[in-house]
């Protein structure tokens, strides 16, 4: 689609309403590292079925049966320029991303996660798999890396930048990268009131500083403070959504296939487009 310089109405109803922050002395939002940690080391802990947690997972996983679409273009992204180079899958969860690219190309992976958990899960399924050689997995904060200036080439973040602070991240992420190196990042947005409304009706799902720091188009704009260029892939999954309540029927393959065609025209629209789930975009050029 050409470099971010979108001449879309801005969306200032939205844009304009102030975020919460953690950095005001004893506010909520204080130990959200510690949370986001824990959070994910009980969900991504094996649990008896009939647990929460593990109801939770199904009740999530339902929805991201859609998104082949979009995991298959952010692959595309990561495995065009993954060839002998060194790339940083950025708040991996359990590996899934880094061990696909990692049976396909020849670079070398490393995962970092807050989660302890997750960095086990996806160290145990690399060896599985007899992929160790190729990819490392590190307990690590994402805002405070301790990887020296320039050392990757690509980076991907895949859902996990609505965890963070903004800022922190894309700092951080432009340090790591060498100069001409690659950001690749695929994110939920903020706009859809119904996505939005079921998001806060199911708080057992995630944190409460995920739900108030979804993406909106100004966190994708501020990426150009950080990187020289900034590049909006495409917009996925708004009527693909309607294919969810098909699954396990057998339906949902006709469904879901119509339901792409139509995404396909009417996530194009400017403005309508806001409103899809997800969003493909790439930073290159890191500011020094």
């Amino acid at each position: 689609m050409g470099k971010f310089a979108s001449r879309e109405t801005p969306l200032r109803n939205l844009d304009d309403k102030p975020r919460k922050t953690d950095d005001v002395p004893g506010g909520r939002m204080k130990d959200r590292r510690a949370e986001q940690s824990r959070f994910y080391d009980e969900r991504r802990t094996k649990v008896d079925p009939a647990a929460s947690t593990e109801k939770g997972i199904k009740q999530q996983s339902k929805w991201y049966s859609i998104t082949k679409k979009s995991k298959k273009k952010v692959l595309e992204l990561i495995e065009q320029d993954a060839a002998g180079v060194t790339i940083l899958d950025y708040c991996c969860g359990s590996g899934k991303i880094a061990i696909m690219v990692a049976e396909k190309t020849s670079c070398r992976i490393i995962g970092i996660d807050i989660s302890g958990v997750s960095i086990a899960n996806a160290a145990q399924s690399a060896a599985d798999e007899g992929l160790t050689p190729s990819l490392d997995f590190l307990v690590m904060d994402a805002e405070k890396m301790t990887f020296d200036d320039g050392y990757f080439d690509v980076a991907y973040c895949v859902g996990a930048l609505h965890h963070l602070d903004i800022d922190a991240a894309y700092s951080e992420l432009a340090r790591v990268l060498k100069p001409g190196g690659k950001l690749i990042m695929n994110e939920p947005l903020v706009y859809n009131p119904l996505i939005h409304y079921y998001r806060k009706k199911t708080p057992h799902l995630r944190t409460e500083w995920e739900l108030d720091h979804i993406l909106r188009k100004r966190e994708i704009v501020r990426a150009r403070e950080y990187f020289h260029d900034v590049n909006v892939i495409g917009f996925y999954h708004l009527f693909t959504i309607v294919a969810v309540f098909f699954k396990n029927t057998r339906f949902f393959p006709p469904v879901l296939k119509t339901m792409q065609a139509i995404d396909s025209v009417v996530l194009k629209i400017p403005g309508v487009r806001w409103l899809a789930w997800q969003i493909i975009y790439v930073a290159e050029n890191p500011r020094s």
